[in-house]
């Protein structure tokens, strides 16, 4: 028994279920890390995840500079961790810039905080989904329920309390 879920449980149980306020996924890079190239260097991101466009407004984190926005407007888009933007720009600031991963080019829309220790989400960067199934044969893939590839996250909408507890 895993964690993992099908891309597609999220659309049906927003479809199916009413009380779905919102869903959103991730899916970690651990065995398949992407490789930023920076100043003719590879360097392999073993803490990257590719994140619905919503992952932020479900999940808190401290933004430090950029804009959430754009990562949800624009799908060839990176977020990366306050440690992480130093390794790869240094001192300079990142916001604006673009990161050669894998085979395609992102922009870095935002700086986040580092994660806390006690964190069940270890990312150091978030890429868009939607440009992951952009290509047809992760999309393809990715639309098959036999395909655990994603954790997902359900927000339930507050339940009247008359509905939502009863005393046995």
């Amino acid at each position: 028994m895993w964690e993992n879920s099908p891309y597609r449980l999220g659309l049906q149980a927003a479809t199916e279920i009413p009380e779905v306020e919102a869903v959103t996924r991730f899916q970690f890079t651990e065995f398949n890390a992407p490789y930023v190239k920076i100043n003719d260097e590879l360097i392999k991101e073993s803490h990257a995840a590719t994140v619905d466009s919503n992952w932020f407004d479900v999940f808190n984190y401290d933004l430090l500079a950029g804009n959430l926005q754009s990562f949800k407007e624009q799908p060839f888009s990176v977020v990366l961790t306050e440690s992480n933007a130093k390794r790869y720009f240094g001192k300079e600031d990142p916001i604006g810039k673009t990161l050669q991963i894998d085979t395609g080019r992102y922009i870095v829309q935002a700086v986040l905080a580092d994660n806390p220790p006690n964190s069940s989400f270890r990312f150091n960067m978030f890429m868009s989904t939607s440009a992951r199934l952009m290509h047809p044969g992760s999309l393809k893939s990715d639309m098959e329920w036999g395909n655990f590839n994603y954790s997902t996250y359900v927000k339930l909408r507050h339940a009247d309390k008359a509905w939502a507890y009863r005393d046995w």
